[in-house]
């Protein structure tokens, strides 16, 4: 399968944030819509983003290439502010960013 060494790296990012952020959203704000748009992120957005490229041919990876580098970039960028949120406790950012999510990946 040929795919992108870099991009290995920048979905591995996507997950160690996924994996800190989602318990403790869970566990601190169990009803607060960014939980549920983290939660989806990580169970829907990024397992659907990467599998529908890796379902293309060669020649059709390598022409949505940029679009797949776009999408994960996306994500890592969200991932890592919603981490910055929670580590941070801007609990008057989450309203903001599960907006952003809904809108962005729904």
């Amino acid at each position: 399968i040929d795919f992108p060494t870099e991009m290995t790296g920048e979905i591995e990012a996507i997950i160690d944030d996924l994996m800190v952020i989602t318990p403790s959203m869970m566990e601190r704000y169990p009803g607060e819509t960014l939980t549920y748009e983290i939660k989806k992120i990580g169970r829907d957005h990024l397992y659907k983003t990467v599998k529908e490229y890796l379902d293309l041919s060669s020649d059709s990876r390598r022409n949505q290439l940029d679009i797949f580098k776009k999408t994960i970039g996306n994500l890592h960028e969200v991932s890592n502010r919603s981490r910055d949120i929670v580590e941070k406790n801007e609990t008057a950012e989450f309203k903001t960013m599960a907006n952003f999510l809904a809108g962005k990946f729904s």
